[in-house]
């Protein structure tokens, strides 16, 4: 995506950035006007490209080079696009982003962010002369896919001959795109004879892969489409794939595809799930919880008031078990830092090593990584666990001012691995100014502050990136007293973390380190990344507050009481809405209701029989009439998993071209639910595949459903990452008995279990549909008591009221 943004500062750049929007605006306006692409068009497509470039060329010539480096901040990625090559990168596979854009090689690897030798780049090239300005020729021009497929293929030979391995190496070759001019040329590597395989994959929405299926087969007319999910299924059955194109949803769906863990990885990540398991016998049940575990890794503090010391204080406090690395050594106290030893990488990962094999981490918190290859090894660890969080606090001044890095360019490099893996970052104002490059003192507003989280955000691509103002930058309320702000981003939304700012106080050495392994110790818990912040920042402040008379060391910066449990850190699952986070988007979803389960229908073959209706019929209907969720309930044993897939794709076809935005559920099977492409899976608490395993199965943003008809089951539920709950029967109907039956009782007490939990990934509250004998007079009742309660209805699902009609439609209206 192009931004081009204004600098607010250099006028000679925002006017040539302005310029060159509007540029950018015209190209894709006029790109639109083409017909649709196909064989036939494919031609226009390459004349359309190719006369976009005497332009640019023109446009360019003069410009310097640093303007191109300010705007390569601006160019941001696709979300998750960074993580996965950061992921492909540290397990050794070899990738080569080629690009079409008109900015050139450097631009490109300036606008990834990754490092500048850890990927290889195609792009075209630019000339500049000795004052480093562009001279507006193209020493090379990569304009269409036929060019890009020739210079990937071209810089494959080179590398095979300069290697001393074996050229016929009988690898795959991954060609990923997100526009269906990128494939066509790529066919002739099916027949490749140094790789035994090509895959294809096509990075679209759900919403246009459905659009552009048959578009995509009349462009590619030897390939055939099939959902990126499906792959694993055709590999073990020893399918051919070089016809295929697969489509992808987004990164994530890639990264779990094509990345996915080892077998031994696969068993680290079913131990560490945060997990809930209930034992029951004749005369006892049994309930065991996972002890929450943070892994600190970063230097030690003589002194006792920040690093790992800090790291294990505050995690103590906040009643999560916390294990440690040490990367370096400080000799330091109140007055300052007098020495620092770097620990040996080697010893490091040791250390990570031993904690990881036997006690594992449900989270990993860095501190001071004194160089790149420190910061390397925890990336290492983080890809073999796979399912581990992780916070990323990235120290590189002391508290005195003292520098604890080799270099800010070393800095740049640890933020460019680990960043992209990051669940939450946590740079203070200074750290943030030093990665991209600008001198300490350079923002003096708050709204230069949310540009430079952006511009963090877009260059190096975390979940969450914390920008901390605290004492670093001065900004008072609207009654003129101070505040200390911090700026959330995810890319997309952005808040304002606000807290009175205490004056007067000389202990705030650590308040770093406190806010980072606070937000690690409540993502242990379960909290969100959302919720695990605003606590951190609610614990950090009352922590300071607490520590204003304590009297350690005789330096300017003294230390805090740590150990103290804040009345907040007692309120187990606060509501986060009611802290002091303001949002400073519409879109934010903080406390939002996720209403994709509010009219949910389950489909019954054998009503379906009785009426001469076909599934994909009923779905039709169902969706017509305004179901925002169908569940396929296929119980006919007579039909083989192909048949089964071809139903499923059938339906999430149909309901597709009626409400893009409807979702269509499988039933029980999982592996269907992935091969036919649907939008998630529905699995029950005892009898069918455990919730941990189907979570680790359906990547977000495929939805996870699980029955519960006790709160117990409602918790194991939650913690293994449900997306919603299925709760009843609230009455007998006649695919419910009697002893079935939870009640409205039963429903509102399990609504009030979950009441307080929101999910991890999007901070939404977890919905909880109602089922069984459920009429509209019936669902008021229903309302009403939950209402009194405090408790709301998160769906209500329908089966015969709706199914078991001649008028499938009329009756879900």
């Amino acid at each position: 995506t192009f931004h081009a943004r204004s600098t607010g500062g250099d006028s000679a750049y925002d006017a040539k950035a302005k310029e060159l929007r509007e540029m950018v605006d015209r190209y894709y306006s006029e790109k639109e006007a083409l017909p649709p692409f196909s064989p036939a068009t494919k031609g226009v497509y390459q004349k359309f490209e190719k006369e976009f470039y005497p332009g640019m060329a023109a446009f360019l010539r003069g410009v310097p080079r640093h303007f191109f480096r300010l705007l390569a901040a601006t160019l941001g990625m696709k979300t998750g696009a960074r993580r996965a090559l950061s992921v492909a990168t540290a397990l050794g596979v070899e990738v080569c982003v080629a690009s079409n854009c008109a900015g050139g090689v450097d631009f490109v690897r300036d606008a990834l962010g990754l490092g500048r030798n850890t990927i290889d780049v195609v792009a075209s090239r630019l000339g500049f002369d000795a004052a480093d300005r562009c001279t507006g020729e193209y020493l090379e021009i990569l304009a269409t896919g036929a060019d890009k497929a020739q210079a990937v293929k071209r810089l494959r030979r080179e590398k095979m001959v300069a290697s001393t391995v074996d050229t016929a190496c009988g690898g795959t070759i991954v060609y990923i795109g997100d526009s269906l001019s990128d494939f066509p040329d790529t066919s002739a590597d099916a027949d490749d004879e140094d790789f035994s395989c090509v895959v294809r994959i096509a990075v679209f929405s759900k919403h246009r892969q459905f659009r552009l299926v048959e578009e995509m087969e009349a462009a590619c007319s030897s390939l055939k489409a099939k959902p990126l999910l499906e792959l694993p299924i055709l590999r073990a059955q020893g399918a051919d794939t070089s016809d295929v194109l697969f489509f992808a949803e987004n990164w994530a769906e890639v990264e779990m595809v094509m990345l996915r863990p080892t077998e031994k990885r696969w068993q680290q990540q079913q131990l560490l799930l945060p997990t809930t398991t209930t034992t029951t016998t004749t005369t006892t049940t049994t309930t065991t919880t996972t002890t929450p575990r943070v892994l600190a890794v970063g230097g030690s503090d003589s002194g006792g008031g920040a690093g790992v010391q800090a790291d294990i204080k505050t995690c103590a406090a906040l009643g999560v078990y916390c294990t440690t690395a040490i990367t370096a050594l400080t000799a330091q106290n109140t007055q300052g830092v007098t020495a620092t030893q770097d620990v040996p990488v080697q010893f490091l990962a040791e250390q990570i090593k031993a904690v990881l094999d036997d006690i594992g981490a449900d989270v990993i918190k860095t501190g001071m990584l004194p160089n790149v290859r420190a910061a390397a090894a925890v990336a290492s660890a983080c890809i073999e666990l796979y399912s581990t969080k992780l916070v990323v606090d990235p120290v590189m001044f002391a508290s005195s001012g003292a520098e604890l890095v080799d270099s800010a360019e070393d800095a740049r490099e640890c933020a460019r691995l680990l960043f992209p893996l990051a669940t939450v970052c946590t740079p203070n104002l200074a750290e943030g100014l030093a990665l991209v490059g600008r001198p300490r003192g350079s923002v003096t507003s708050l709204d230069e502050m949310r540009i430079l989280a952006k511009d963090l955000h877009t260059r190096f691509g975390p979940h969450l990136l914390l920008l901390k103002g605290g004492g670093h930058l001065s900004l008072e309320d609207e009654n003129g007293q101070g505040e200390a702000v911090d700026v959330l981003t995810d890319g997309d939304r952005m808040w304002e973390l606000r807290s009175p700012r205490v004056l007067g106080t000389r202990n705030t050495h650590g308040t770093g380190c406190t806010l980072a392994s606070a937000i690690a110790a409540n993502l242990a818990k379960g909290a969100t990344p959302l919720e695990a912040v605003v606590r951190a920042k609610q614990h950090v402040f009352a922590v300071i507050t607490a520590s204003e008379t304590l009297r350690i060391g005789q330096g300017e910066h003294g230390p805090m009481m740590m150990t103290m449990r804040t009345p907040e850190d007692e309120q187990e699952g606060e509501d986060v809405s009611s802290s002091t986070t303001t949002s400073t988007s519409s879109t934010s979803s903080i406390g939002d209701e996720d209403n994709r389960f509010r009219f949910y229908a389950l489909t019954d073959e054998t009503f379906d029989a009785e009426h001469g209706r076909r599934l994909v019929e009923s779905v039709r209907a169902a969706v017509a009439g305004g179901a925002t969720a169908v569940q396929i309930r296929d119980k006919d044993a007579s039909l083989t998993t192909r048949e089964r897939v071809e139903r499923v794709r059938a339906c999430v076809l149909a309901a597709a071209e009626l409400n893009p935005s409807a979702l269509v559920i499988v039933n029980d099977r999982v592996d269907v639910a992935l091969a036919a492409g649907a939008h998630g899976a529905h699995v029950g608490a005892e009898d069918d595949l455990p919730p941990a395993a189907a979570r680790a199965l359906l990547p977000h943003p495929l939805v996870l459903g699980v029955s519960a008809r006790t709160p117990e089951q409602a918790r194991a539920a939650a913690a293994a990452g449900a997306d919603y709950l299925g709760c009843g029967a609230i009455y007998a109907s006649t695919t419910k008995t009697e002893g079935a039956v939870v009640g409205t009782h039963g429903f509102v007490r399990i609504c009030s279990v979950v009441r307080r939990r929101r999910r991890l990934w999007d901070g939404q509250h977890l919905p909880v549909v109602a089922i069984g004998g459920l009429t509209p007079e019936r669902v008021a009742a229903l309302k009403a008591e939950a209402a009194a309660r405090n408790v709301s209805v998160g769906g209500v699902a329908v089966v015969s009221a709706v199914f078991d009609t001649k008028d499938v439609e009329q009756a879900m209206r």
